[in-house]
């Protein structure tokens, strides 16, 4: 009779297992652990019992499969990825070299329940104006996190903290100064599950000038044309390269399609969030 075999991806973070391992899976479980399946495994010299998800589901392997252990259960009753998530986090680990852990954690959806609750909040005091000479002087003066604090402050009058503190990777000490001079203050707010919903109140589509509406025809030429390739944008910091990006993501949601985005800067995050979130 034909063996199953399964490709699984440990679920442990460590860098020396990030490779999937090639596993027998016993006749009672076929059909239950296909691809995408969370699944328990014996592990290692002691056949310590780990969870991992299947990759692949073929019915030969590269070793031999009188060595190859057996998948213990497939986890019924766990957060099971459906498979094209699993193809796309395997994608993602291949491509941008993370690993297989980070992938699936990017890609797959977080099951958390938060209870609302009073957190602090950074508010800004600054007018357009005068935050924007702030943000020149940051920039003159390499102060980095002030210049982080001040472009968010563009998208949002205010931060809640675990977002200054972690993402923003601000501290309470920079901050400091900049109460001292009057130019934030902080409050107290309840944040809920979405805080990006709750401080969100829609922007304005804003009207692309002659040569970011050109850089959004040639892309779309090419897309009409069959051609696929890369782009690069050039442009200084406020010179409107999101909102060209906006303009393509908008036309290719309106034809069906989808989108993701990879923002290169994680202290940018939030205030990018923002502004899609604004704008879809």
């Amino acid at each position: 009779m034909e063996e199953q075999f399964a490709r699984i991806i440990i679920d442990i973070s460590q860098k020396n297992v990030d490779r999937a391992f090639d596993y027998r899976i016993p006749e009672r479980l076929w059909g239950q652990a296909a691809v995408g399946a969370l699944v328990t495994v014996p592990f290692g010299k002691g056949n310590l019992v780990r969870k991992g998800y299947v990759v692949e589901v073929t019915s030969h392997s590269d070793y031999n499969p009188e060595k190859l252990k057996d998948v213990i259960a497939v986890e019924t009753g766990g957060v099971c990825a459906e498979s094209l998530l699993i193809s796309l986090a395997w994608w993602l680990k291949e491509r941008y070299g993370s690993t297989m852990n980070q992938a699936l954690k990017t890609v797959l959806p977080v099951r958390q329940k938060v209870k609302p609750r009073e957190k602090k909040v950074l508010c800004c005091l600054l007018d357009r104006e005068a935050l924007l000479e702030a943000l020149s002087e940051a920039e003159q003066k390499n102060y980095k996190a002030r210049v982080r604090l001040y472009r968010a402050f563009l998208e949002t009058p205010s931060i809640p903290f675990e977002i200054l503190l972690g993402q923003m990777n601000l501290t309470g000490a920079s901050l400091k100064p900049l109460v001292e001079k009057g130019q934030v203050e902080i409050s107290s707010t309840e944040i809920y599950r979405n805080p990006v919903k709750e401080q969100s109140t829609g922007a304005a589509r804003t009207v692309l000038n002659p040569g970011q509406q050109a850089i959004a025809d040639q892309f779309f030429r090419d897309l009409e044309q069959g051609k696929r390739g890369t782009y690069l944008i050039h442009g200084i910091t406020g010179s409107g390269k999101t909102e060209v990006y906006m303009e393509l993501m908008e036309r290719v949601i309106a034809g069906g399609k989808q989108v993701i985005v990879l923002i290169p800067e994680l202290a940018r995050t939030y205030q990018t969030v923002l502004r899609f979130y604004s704008r879809f």
